[in-house]
């Protein structure tokens, strides 16, 4: 019981990480202000994780803590309307993550060879979508390892190409998933996401004189799944069923005449599975 509820305190501190965080890029990608008009692309994560959280918990409420006298016409359909907000409120963020796709993919070429004179006029340096660091004569030379700039859609901020395309992939990806009541003890769910994994550079070298760099890791996965609530919340069981591809796997091999890492990357790797669940309360005193 302590861990499930802490685990719902973390989620709902994610929040505020994730708003923390927009507040601050929303200084560059809005330099007049975030409109009423603009508040979902400005915090789309924000939207979105406090939705999820909302809906965790009305489920929660629906399945372990309220018994079947509290459901009563006026609590219903409270709870109806409270999923049908959340729900809206993912769709607006899921809109906001297309506006932000648009911002990033927007960049063009830029004829800046070095960040230091951009100092002056207040630019910043976008890492991704929303980290944005102010030039300042301290910290423009260590920005400035880049072999060409790109300048974001209508704001003061340019990015380098090899964080451009780190950023780029984060831009695309994405996560859409579902859940349907079939009843108050039946649920059934299903989840497709992608995602990325950015490149990596071998950190030391002991032996050889080679550094090896592990490109660009992608993974799409799919699950899907029942669960269920029986005996009058006193048991449980899950069911799900899971399948993922990842093209590009980052890898370490080592070996060689001198037996060293090397970081490499392979072709395609798939993974099919499932997953069982059962949890039975036999006193309803025992935690």
């Amino acid at each position: 019981m302590l861990f499930k509820y802490t685990v719902y305190l973390l989620l709902t501190i994610n929040v505020f990480v994730f708003f923390d965080i927009e507040w601050a890029a929303s200084d560059v990608r809005f330099q007049d202000g975030v409109s009423f008009a603009s508040i979902y692309e400005a915090f789309a994560a924000t939207i979105d994780t406090a939705a999820w959280v909302v809906l965790l918990l009305l489920f929660e409420l629906e399945t372990y803590i309220l018994d079947d006298e509290h459901f009563t016409p006026k609590i219903t359909w409270t709870l109806h309307g409270v999923r049908f907000f959340s729900y809206f409120f993912i769709v607006v963020a899921f809109l906001g993550y297309i506006e932000a796709l648009s911002f990033t993919l927007g960049a063009t070429p830029s004829d800046v060879t070095s960040l230091c004179t951009l100092v002056a006029e207040g630019w910043s340096y976008g890492a991704d979508i929303n980290d944005f660091t102010l030039l300042t004569t301290e910290n423009c030379g260590q920005f400035s390892g880049a072999v060409a700039y790109l300048q974001y859609p209508g704001v003061n901020a340019v990015v380098g190409v090899e964080d451009f395309v780190t950023s780029k992939w984060l831009a695309r990806s994405w996560d859409f998933s579902g859940m349907y009541s079939v009843n108050r003890e039946v649920n059934v769910y299903g989840r497709v996401a992608r995602s990325f994994r950015a490149p990596s550079i071998q950190g030391r070298v002991l032996f050889g004189d080679v550094v090896s760099v592990g490109d660009t890791e992608t993974i799409l996965s799919a699950e899907a799944g029942v669960k269920t609530n029986l005996w009058r919340n006193r048991a449980r069981a899950n069911l799900s069923v899971f399948r993922y591809r990842m093209n590009d796997q980052q890898l370490t091999a080592v070996g060689g005449t001198q037996n060293f890492n090397t970081l490499l990357n392979a072709d395609r790797t798939t993974g099919t599975g499932f997953e069982l669940d059962l949890e039975v309360l036999p006193v309803k005193e025992l935690l």
